[in-house]
This record gives structure tokens, C-alpha cells and sequence, in this order.
């Protein structure tokens, strides 16, 4: 076998070897990791073996040889631990933009990345099927089209899905021809959206990746974000500023709280948050945000719970809104009969 160009390979096999099959609870001694290798075709000594794992360790893999729950050797430290991928597997299940194709490829990977045991731990664990995913195929291919528009300043042309009501029936869902200036993605509600500015619109737009088809990136250079607000573009701020990526116009708004709303407050809008005494059992804060209707239906989520202290006209719109809720709700459904 010493011509065996097989080989040459030995110390890579190992190193797979010990990644895929071992773990603190899994060691393999040295005739069984012989055994293993012998299945590559490569035959291998016991003393050969203790070498070569010392070589593994002064390459940095962290290599442990143990005498419980047997005599063998173990990869201690991973590139990622056993929470870490259960809590990504998780998040990919539960993302709706990603399809059940590609979502089941995706855990396949992940899976990957633990021990063969670990592995089995993973897979008799319960994990929740979502219903409600995408079924557009094209999402990955989209997401690297934009990402090189965003980075090369370029518009993007795509067909966009779009669906309407007609006398009651939901119509076939229909396509529609966008060219858009692409400035950020932004996952926020369970959805990957694009925030961008159509062409021949001067506000914001934010369109839905699992909603996309045919995205081409163009010749044609982006509008400048600084056009829309005179500033750059910032993530960040901007996911704390807008409300269900629903559009409106950035604003002040001054907002009397609940003191029992601190937590979602600050999830919300970020521990740096400036926080006012509002009295014994509340408190006021100010903040840069993007008023309309996916604000509007934010605050009505906590009823009495905040109150909007400015501006007036938003405060205005919140009291017409809430006379119309006791309207609805204060006269019987109709042509309905109560059962």
C-alpha cells in the first residue's frame, strides 16, 4: 500500500473522520479510527494514527484524547456548537420567504456542520413545519442579483407578483414591470423585503424578495438615496423607524407610555432610547419615525396603553381611527345573524 496514492490524503480523511464521527460523548480509538480510514482504502498503524493527531493539533484542530465514556479521541471545539446550529436550523424553518425546497437543503447543511450523534440529536428533536412558506424558487438567485446591484450602485428591472379582489374572489395572481433604485434588504415581520425607490416615485418603496422574479441587474446608475431625504442610507435606523414596511413620511412623534411597555418599547426602538418620567405610571419618549398606516396600526395594537402626545395631526388621525372602531363595533355585523 505504499504506492497508494490514496495516501497522500491520509491526515484529510482523518480530519473528516474526527468531525463527522466524534464528539465528547463518541470517541474513537486509534484501531477504530484505522478501521475508518481503512474504508477510504488507506491502511494505517495504531502508532501512525497518534502522529497524525499530533500534527491535527499543531495544525489547530482541537483534538482531545480521553479515557470516559472510552479510550479514544474526540473534536472538542466546532465552528459552531450543537445550540448554535438548532438555533440556525430553527430561524430557517421558520422564515417564510424561504421555500420548502431550499429550506430542507439548508438544514441539511447545517446539520452538517455537527457529529454524527449530534446529528440524531437534532433530528429527533421536534421541530415545527411552517405551512406558510414561499414557493418561489428564485429567491436565492434574487437575493445575489440585488446584493451586487446594491454594492455596483445599479438599478434593478424584475417582475413583481402582485396579487387583487374582484367581486369578492381573489383574481390569479398577475406580474408586474419594475425598475427600481435597490438601497437595502431588510428582514422585518418574517419577510425579506428590498427597501427601494421605483422609478418615476420620489418616496420609499419596500418590495418582497419571495414576490420577485426575473431580477436583472441594468446599466443604468441608482438614484442617490440623498435625494429622498438628504442623508445616507442606514439600516438600522431606518428598520426602527418604519412600521410592517408600510410607506408614510418621517416625523417626530412624542408618545406617552404604560410603564408595562418599557420591554417592547426598547425591543422596539433600541436600548439607547431616550426615556422621560411621564408620571407615576408612565413614560415619554421621542422618536424619528415613518408615519403611516403601519404605525398608525402599531399604536392601536396597545389601545389606552400609549398615547400620542404630537404631532396634532397624527394625534387627530388616531381619534378619527378609534371613533371608527366604535362605530364598527357598536352596531351589529351586517347581513350577519348573531348564532
Amino acid at each position: 500500500m505504499a504506492g497508494n496514492p490514496k495516501q497522500k490524503l491520509k491526515l484529510l480523511y482523518l480530519a473528516d473522520i474526527l468531525h463527522s464521527d466524534t464528539d465528547e460523548n463518541t470517541p474513537l480509538s486509534a484501531a477504530e479510527l484505522c478501521e475508518r480510514l481503512e474504508r477510504y482504502g488507506i491502511s494505517a498503524g495504531r502508532k501512525s494514527i497518534y502522529s497524525d493527531i499530533r500534527y491535527l493539533q499543531e495544525y489547530g484542530m482541537d483534538i482531545i484524547s480521553t479515557r470516559t465514556p472510552k479510550r479514544g479521541f474526540f473534536l472538542a471545539a466546532r465552528q459552531f456548537e450543537l445550540p448554535e446550529v438548532q438555533l440556525l436550523i430553527s430561524a430557517v424553518q421558520a422564515a417564510r420567504f424561504i421555500t420548502p425546497k431550499k429550506s430542507a437543503c439548508l438544514i441539511q447543511k447545517l446539520q452538517g456542520l455537527a457529529s454524527a450523534n449530534q446529528m440524531r440529536q437534532l433530528q429527533s428533536r421536534f421541530f415545527p413545519e411552517y405551512s406558510v412558506k414561499s414557493r418561489n424558487e428564485e429567491i436565492y438567485y434574487c437575493i445575489d442579483e440585488i446584493g451586487a446591484a446594491i454594492r455596483n450602485e445599479r438599478k434593478i428591472r424584475l417582475q413583481y407578483l402582485c396579487r387583487r379582489i374582484e367581486q369578492g374572489q381573489v383574481c390569479p395572481v398577475y406580474e408586474t414591470d419594475v425598475l427600481v433604485s435597490p438601497y437595502a434588504l431588510i428582514w422585518q415581520d418574517d419577510h425579506y423585503y428590498l427597501a427601494c425607490r421605483r422609478e418615476g416615485e420620489a418616496a420609499l418603496s419596500h418590495l418582497r424578495l419571495d414576490r420577485m422574479k426575473k431580477v436583472q441587474v441594468t446599466a443604468e446608475a441608482v438614484h442617490p438615496f440623498t435625494e429622498l431625504c438628504g442623508g445616507g442610507f442606514d439600516a438600522v435606523e431606518y428598520y426602527k423607524q418604519i412600521f410592517h414596511m408600510l410607506g408614510g413620511k418621517l416625523r417626530t412623534v412624542e408618545l406617552r407610555c404604560k410603564n408595562h411597555l418599557i420591554e417592547p418599547v426598547l425591543d422596539r426602538f433600541g436600548m439607547d432610547l431616550p426615556i422621560l418620567s411621564g408620571g407615576r405610571d408612565s413614560f415619554i419618549i421621542k422618536i424619528k419615525a415613518v408615519v403611516g398606516e403601519g404605525m398608525i396600526s402599531w399604536l392601536l395594537q396597545f389601545g389606552t396603553d400609549i398615547e400620542v402626545l404630537g404631532p396634532q395631526d397624527l394625534r387627530r388621525t388616531m381619534t378619527s381611527r378609534v371613533r371608527a372602531l366604535g362605530e364598527i363595533y357598536g352596531r351589529p355585523p351586517l347581513g350577519y345573524r348573531f348564532l
